[in-house]
Order: C-alpha cells, then structure tokens, then sequence
C-alpha cells in the first residue's frame, strides 16, 4: 500500500481510491489523529469561525475516474499522489480536523452489512504501539448520495493530543465498491464542525 506523503500539521488530506478499505478505515483514523499531535486547541468560539468560513466557500469537486464528487471550501487544492490517488488540502484546521475518502473493490455477493463487520472486526484486531484501537460508540442506518449507507462514530486515545478523538466513518456500497469517507474530530469540538461535516457528507453525488 502506498502511504500518502505526510502533510505536518496544517493539512486536512482528501484520498480517493487506492487504498482498500479494511486497510484505509484503521489507517485514515490512526493518521488524522497523529496529525492532531502537538497543536493547540482551539475555543469553540475560534472552532465555530473556522467552520462557517469553510461553509461559505463550499464548491464540488468532482472525480469522475473515481466516480465521486462533493462539495469542499474553494481554498482547499487537489494534487495527484502515488498511483493515482488524489489528494485534497485544506490548510486553515490546522490538524485539528482530518477527513479522508476511499473506495475499494467489494466481492461477489459481499452486501453492505457484511462488508462493515469485515472493516470492523479488521479494526478489532489491528494494533498500534501509539494509538488505542478504535472504540465503537455507535452503528447506525445513514444515506451517503442518495444510496444506503452505514454510519461508525468511534472514539480513539493517543498520546499528544489533549482530547479523546471522534471518528465518524460512512460506508456505502456503489457500482460494486465500498466508498468510506472518515472524519476525525477531537471529541470536544465535533459539536463546533457538525454543520461543515453535514454539509459536507450531504453533498456527495455518485457520478
């Protein structure tokens, strides 16, 4: 697998494709949390701001190669990575906030269902030295465009970072892939960016 460039602190990365799934739900989770490490936290007041300022310049990006698209603030940047995996940058979080998009391959007969319990008990049994594995707070029914999709929201403890993080990860099945958007978020400020990940998950089209 071929691990993205790292970014440092002040970049929220976007991938799409490349990475299969068991593999990508564990990895997007464990790296958006290493990124968080080391940078202050900030008011709910200043959480808030950044938020809205991303919400009012929301644009499609669009990837038809992928087959996806979905709204993203203007000043995020797209850059070709690895074996033809995209990346989009947003600058402004800081690290705080890290958000991430995969699609792989789904086996013959593989349903939506079945395919979640594969990444969760992938998951289960991953290990970090650093980081706890991820622990499942909720699994519900979600929409992600327009198709059924499944819902994670998991909660992760590092070293370095102040707060319990917050991943919230959709899963939905789509012109045989698994396409899984994961969002992480210290637990304390997901309330601040709950508008920006709304508008964000409710944009997506399947192309």
């Amino acid at each position: 697998m071929d691990t993205p460039p790292r970014s440092g602190l002040k970049k929220l990365l976007l991938l799409v494709g490349g990475i299969a799934a068991l593999l990508f739900g564990a990895y997007a989770m464990w790296d958006g949390v290493r990124q968080m490490r080391g940078t202050a936290l900030p008011s709910h007041d200043e959480a808030k701001a950044i938020a809205t300022s991303a919400i009012a310049e929301l644009a499609e990006h669009s990837d038809t190669k992928f087959g996806f698209a979905m709204a993203v603030p203007r000043s995020w940047t797209v850059e070709s990575g690895g074996t033809g995996a995209h990346f989009l940058k947003f600058k402004t979080l800081a690290g705080i906030v890290n958000v991430s998009v995969g699609a792989e391959a789904v086996g013959a007969g593989e349903t939506l269902d079945s395919h979640v319990q594969l990444t969760l008990d992938a998951m289960s049994k991953a290990g970090s030295d650093e980081l706890s594995r991820p622990k499942l707070l909720d699994r519900s029914n979600a929409t992600l465009g327009r198709q059924q999709a499944q819902l994670l929201r998991m909660s992760i403890a590092a070293p370095g970072v102040g707060t319990p993080v917050e991943a919230l990860q959709w899963h939905a099945l789509h012109g045989g892939k698994d396409y899984v958007i994961t969002i992480c978020v210290p637990s304390e400020l997901s309330g601040d960016f709950a508008e920006l990940f709304a508008r964000l998950v409710g944009s997506v089209r399947f192309l």
